[in-house]
């Protein structure tokens, strides 16, 4: 007989014995897909068709199938000879959606795949790293750079073995119950596989250059040699759990029965480590992608096979050792010996839909007639992938590089006197801060031509702009920071996307020239600042949670006489004020 929904929830089980029992059952159990790690499916994958049968050496051809064309709403491969390997577009939802239920009235069984993540998919990893220690020894003696977003090149990749030591986490729990179902009365079905996987999709771009030539470039997928190479289309990786002993254990002779009007819950775990498995990300130069996949074979006789999928999203965010957000940044200077320049950000650490403050603050000299005709803020995304050889393959030093800039902020000093005009990117939020100005002293010859207050001329300025804010759809290219190792490029990332901050401050000369007309080519001062672009899930770490009072604390009535009050209760510190110790 089988066991019940409330028996199987009572079982538990390691991934060492599911791989133990997976090795045990291989000999007789088909695989319909692919459960090699990324070396293998390398070399399983060249030389195969697409929908060939199997080779000389015993493994199974690909057979490219879309999962909407599939029996039993998109879900079954009928009468499944168990002669090839299927595989399929991951990225192409459209022709491959996500479907986490399967009904099989002729076979009279149904499969459901439930996840215990939330509705958002999300799935949070506290490894994001960003510090000194976890660079690349290279990186640290040619730089002066304290974290790796503060450098665009591919480069400076992370120290995965140094940064692994600061992590007390141990890794995340990725959840889920499988629900199967006997539909027929009387007639029980032979379960002949029943498995679920992790699985992990890459697509890794970089820019062939000539050898010769550096003018001619050529972007393409790294992963895909050749047009019958289905490399970038097979899992880079992947966790597989056997959970077929779990239905009927109790059978003598191995074979595994759906009983009649039964319910079995089959509960996995994978466990993802720190480091071991790359972030989600989605881009015109390369994505990272993941689906959790149960497998599902039963018959007596024809096997019909069910593929139930759904997504994850990985997200790499800060662990709570991390303390960029609290660092500022200021930067002084002089320009040309007639200005002298202090700019502070308020934080390295920028989130989307958070506000951050920017002061800059001007001196010239008094010999000096220049004027001050527009500060603007901007954020710039820097996008890079490798360089290889065309020719020998081999990765070049330099990196392609895609930047992207979107407006923030922009004032028109000149413009008016009597009003400050004031504008933002139209996405941007409206709260945005006013520019304070402190007039100093006037030039003599300002007041006597009648004191023409838009020149600006004033000896010290001061802007303090606060509550400025970039919401997370400012535009569609816009991304938090990344960055990812490559497989194939040694020593390079295959995928990092950094951030800066942008002033920009465009200052004309006020004098009059022998004509009588002011200087109409203002300079273009810009300041750089790399920034940590986040996003609200990548901060979630560094929060303290609310304060609770201890359990048994009492209140004591002092003023009555005879009662004293507990010493510790007395003596005990008051609630931290956490807005004041940060």
């Amino acid at each position: 007989m089988g066991i019940c929904s409330e028996t199987l929830k009572t079982l538990g089980f390691t991934t060492e014995n599911q791989t133990k029992r997976a090795r045990a059952r291989s000999s007789s159990l088909p695989s319909i897909l692919r459960t090699a790690s990324s070396e293998s499916g390398s070399s399983s994958s060249s030389g195969s068709g697409s929908s060939s049968s199997s080779n000389a050496d015993g493994k199974k051809s690909h057979k490219l199938v879309k999962l909407k064309n599939l029996k039993n709403g998109g879900t079954t491969i009928k009468n499944d000879p168990g002669e090839y390997e299927y595989y399929y577009k991951p990225l192409e939802t459209i022709h491959n959606p996500f479907n986490t239920k399967c009904v099989s009235s002729d076979k009279g069984y149904s499969v459901e795949l439930k996840m215990d993540t939330p509705p958002n998919k999300v799935v949070l990893l506290p490894d994001l790293a960003t510090q000194h220690s976890e660079v690349t020894t290279s990186h640290r003696s040619n730089s002066s750079t304290t974290h790796l977003f503060e450098n665009s090149s591919t480069s400076s990749v992370p120290d995965v073995w140094m940064a692994s030591q600061a992590l007390t986490n141990g890794g995340i729990a990725v959840s889920g119950t499988l629900v199967v179902k006997s539909l027929y009365p009387q007639i029980p079905q032979r379960l002949r596989h029943q498995s679920v996987a992790l699985k992990y999709f890459v697509e890794e771009y970089a820019c062939f250059v000539d050898g010769t030539n550096n003018k001619t470039k050529h972007i393409r997928l790294v992963n895909k040699k050749n047009d019958g190479d289905i490399t970038h289309l097979l899992p880079c990786g992947e966790l597989r759990l056997d959970l077929t002993d779990l239905v009927d254990p109790g059978s003598i002779d191995g074979v595994r029965w759906l009983q009649p009007r039964h319910t079995y819950e089959l509960p996995f775990t994978f466990t993802l480590k720190p480091h071991d498995f790359p972030a989600s990300v989605r881009t015109y130069f390369g994505s990272t992608h993941y689906r959790i996949e149960s497998l599902t074979q039963v018959g007596n006789e024809a096997v019909d096979t069910s593929l139930l999928t759904d997504q994850i999203l990985l997200k790499r965010v800060l662990p709570t050792t991390s303390n960029v957000k609290y660092e500022s940044v200021q930067m002084q200077g002089d320009w040309n010996d007639e200005l002298n320049y202090d700019i502070l950000l308020s934080s390295k650490m920028i989130e989307m839909g958070n506000p951050f403050d920017v002061q800059i603050g001007l001196l010239r000299t008094l010999a000096s007639r220049i004027r001050l005709e527009t500060v603007s803020i901007s954020l710039s995304q820097t996008v890079a992938i490798p360089c290889i050889n065309s020719k020998t393959g081999d990765p070049l030093p330099t990196s392609y590089l895609k930047k992207n800039d979107i407006e923030i902020y922009r004032k028109e000093i000149h413009a008016t006197c009597a009003s400050n005009h004031a504008s933002s990117n139209s996405k941007m939020r409206s709260v945005l801060g006013q520019a304070k100005f402190n007039r100093g002293l006037r030039s003599p010859a300002a007041v006597r031509s009648g004191a023409k207050s838009c020149l600006r001329d004033d000896v010290l300025q001061t802007h303090q702009l606060k509550d400025l804010v970039l919401d997370e759809d400012a535009a569609p290219w816009l991304r938090p920071f990344y960055c990812e190792v490559s497989d194939t490029c040694d020593g390079r990332s295959r995928l990092k996307i950094t951030h800066a901050i942008n002033i920009r401050l465009a200052i004309s000369n006020a004098a009059l020239d022998h004509e009588g007309v002011f200087d109409t080519h203002p300079a273009h001062l810009t300041f750089k600042i790399p920034v940590l672009l986040v996003d609200h899930d990548m901060t979630m770490n560094l929060w303290l949670p609310p304060y609770v009072g201890g359990i048994g604390e009492q209140e004591f009535d002092t003023t009555q006489a005879g009662v004293c009050p507990s010493a510790l209760v007395a003596a005990g510190p008051p609630p931290p004020d956490y807005s004041s110790v940060m």
